[in-house]
C-alpha cells in the first residue's frame, strides 16, 4: 500500500489562514482540489505531490532562517510558528517534521538562496501560490511588531525570486503592518487603494474585493467548506474598511 501524504490538506490549511485576494482561492482549488482552470495548469500525480512537499519544506526552512536572521529567534517568532502549525491542523508527525525543517533553516550553513530558487522553479506556473508563501514570510518578519533590516533583505530577495514587483511587495507589507498600539489594519491597505483615492475608486475596489472573497462564490469554485469561516472573516474586514472610510469622509 502506498504512503498517504497529507500535503494537500496542509497547504489547504495554510490557504485558509492566509487567504487574501485570489491567493486563498488559488491554493484551495489548485492544491486542495487540484484544479482551477482560471488560475493555472492542472497538477496531478507526482507534479502535484512535488509542489506540495516543496511548499511545506521550503516554507518552514525559510521561516526558521528568517527568524534567526538577526542573530536570535524571538519569543514572538516562536509563538507565531506555533500558531501557524496549530491553525494548519498539523498532526504530531507533521508538526515534528515542521520543527525539524524550522531548525534546519536556523543552521549556520543553510543555503537559503538555493532553497528559495529551487521552490521558485517548481512553482513557476503558480504565481498565486508564490504570493501566499511571501505573505506568510511577511507575517513572520512582522511577528515582533517591526521589520528588521535582515528580514527585509530576505523578503526583497524572495519577491525578486518569485517575480513579485517591488510595488506589490510594498502593498503586501502595508496591508499587514500595524502601527504601535494599533490592532486594526489600515482601511486603505485592506482595500488596496491609496489614501488619496477618490470615493469612486474606493467603491470600485471594494466591490471587486467583495466579489472576489464572497464565501459562496469561493465554495462554488472549489474552496473546502471548512474554510468558509476564514472567507467570511475576510469579507467582514473588507466591509469594515469600506464603512470606516465612508464614515471618515462623511459619505
Amino acid at each position: 500500500m502506498s504512503e498517504v501524504r497529507p500535503w494537500g490538506k496542509i497547504v489547504g490549511g495554510i490557504a485558509g489562514l492566509f487567504m487574501g485576494g485570489p491567493i486563498g482561492a488559488a491554493v484551495g482549488v489548485v492544491l486542495g482540489h487540484s484544479f482551477d482552470s482560471g488560475l493555472g495548469p492542472l497538477l496531478i500525480g507526482s507534479d502535484l505531490d512535488q509542489l506540495q512537499q516543496s511548499f511545506f519544506q521550503t516554507l518552514f526552512r525559510m521561516i526558521g532562517y528568517l527568524a534567526k536572521s538577526d542573530g536570535r529567534v524571538s519569543e514572538q517568532e516562536v509563538a507565531y510558528t506555533e500558531q501557524l502549525m496549530t491553525r494548519m491542523g498539523l498532526g504530531q508527525e507533521a508538526r515534528r517534521r515542521a520543527i525539524i525543517l524550522f531548525n534546519q533553516g536556523k543552521e549556520p550553513g543553510f543555503d537559503w538562496m538555493a532553497e528559495l530558487h529551487r521552490f521558485a522553479r517548481i512553482s513557476s506556473a503558480q504565481p498565486q501560490l508564490r504570493r501566499l508563501f511571501l505573505e506568510i514570510l511577511i507575517d513572520c518578519g512582522l511577528a515582533d511588531g517591526r521589520l528588521r533590516s535582515e528580514a527585509r533583505r530576505i523578503l526583497n530577495a524572495t519577491a525578486q525570486a518569485f517575480q513579485v514587483p517591488p510595488a506589490e511587495l510594498e502593498a503586501m507589507l502595508g496591508g499587514r503592518r500595524r502601527e504601535p498600539g494599533v490592532s486594526a489594519p489600515d482601511p486603505y491597505s485592506v482595500l488596496n487603494v491609496s489614501s488619496g483615492a477618490s470615493m469612486a475608486e474606493i467603491k470600485t475596489a471594494y466591490r471587486r474585493l467583495i466579489s472576489r472573497h464572497h464565501p459562496d462564490k469561493l465554495v462554488a469554485r472549489g474552496l473546502p467548506k471548512e474554510m468558509m469561516q476564514v472567507a467570511e472573516a475576510k469579507t467582514r474586514e473588507i466591509r469594515a474598511a469600506y464603512d470606516q472610510i465612508r464614515k471618515e469622509r462623511g459619505t
